[in-house]
């Protein structure tokens, strides 16, 4: 994965969990522009990068961000003549089947952590209640044999 998309996927994921309505633009165009700066995106040409945004689709009741984000590669001219409008939204359709993989990646890790987090937790619980039971035990064993 780019240091950028994950970089970005990073910075905007407390966002884009919310719901949708209370997501606003700007917010994640400052996301987008943190993600540049902390990968080696913010090498690539001005050009490029001026034409990267952020952008929210419309929304339903009940969507999340995650459901509305889109990011957008303004398209000028000579570049117009190759990719044209039909193009443009087979990106469009790319970019959210590859942006809710991401999602679904994001969640994954997130479950990922917690379960194996709780395991160590309830493995040390697990193994500080057998050694007290073994020590009871020994304790008894010791006094009945003395």
């Amino acid at each position: 994965m780019s240091p950028f998309i994950y970089g970005f996927s990073l910075t905007s994921s407390p966002r884009l969990s919310k719901p949708a309505a209370s997501l606003y633009r700007h917010h994640l165009t400052s996301d987008l522009e943190t993600a540049i700066r902390a990968s080696n995106a913010q090498y690539d040409s001005p050009d490029v990068l001026r034409r990267l945004d952020a952008r929210v689709l419309e929304y339903s009741p009940g969507e999340i961000g995650w459901d509305c984000f889109a990011l957008e590669y303004k398209i000028e001219a000579p570049l117009n003549a190759v990719l044209d409008g039909k193009a443009m939204v087979e990106y469009d359709r790319l970019f959210h089947h590859l942006w809710r993989l991401k999602r679904v990646e994001s969640a994954l890790t997130q479950g990922w952590m917690r379960v194996t987090s709780n395991s160590r937790l309830f493995e040390g619980i697990q193994s500080t209640s057998l050694c007290l039971k073994w020590k009871e035990a020994d304790s008894r064993l010791t006094t009945t044999m003395a």
